[in-house]
């Protein structure tokens, strides 16, 4: 609620005429609220962040959240602390997470996605752009370069990858 209104997302519904689904992408969770009209109708939160990973300046796991336990299982990946990912690896756990949040955006959701709810997942009506913000949406907007030894960079590109392979209209604010 705080970030859709903190990010514009509520002025923009309103001076556009538009349903905006504003997602806040941050460390540990990413949160969802549908906007109609200037009016937050609709909010959810699920366990996909770029900090559920971290890495020291080595590249050496030295946090490991339960939420990354579960998708790098269910990538086929072996994780633990200290332990060096491939690039590929970082890839494939960012675009898995990508994918847990567009079944979340489009309510087809599996198990694993289920399990990353923080919330209960209320049916999102159909939106006319999706919009971010958070420290996820500086790479998917291609605002920051800086690495701060997470997935942020590879999060947030795969995050603009999914959104646009559902055809979604993505507005930067």
């Amino acid at each position: 609620l705080m970030a859709a209104h903190g990010s514009g997302a509520v002025d923009y519904a309103v001076d556009e005429s538009a349903r905006v689904l504003h997602v806040d992408v941050g460390g540990g969770t990413t949160k969802l609220a549908f906007i109609d009209e200037g009016f937050v109708e609709v909010t959810a939160s699920i366990n996909v962040g770029a900090r559920l990973v971290a890495f020291d300046e080595d590249g050496a796991v030295t946090r490991l959240e339960n939420a990354a336990r579960l998708v790098a299982e269910d990538v086929g990946i072996n994780i633990e602390r200290g332990m060096v990912l491939s690039q590929e690896e970082k890839d494939l756990l960012a675009e898995r997470f990508a994918e847990l949040l567009v079944e979340a955006i489009t309510g087809d959701t599996s198990e694993l996605a289920e399990q990353l709810l923080v919330t209960e997942l209320p049916e999102i009506p159909p939106f006319d752009t999706i919009t971010f913000s958070g420290g996820g949406a500086e790479y998917i907007y291609d605002r920051d370069k800086e690495y701060f030894g997470d997935l942020g960079p590879e999060l947030g590109g795969a995050i603009l990858d999914a959104g646009e392979g559902q055809g979604f209209d993505v507005t930067e604010l």
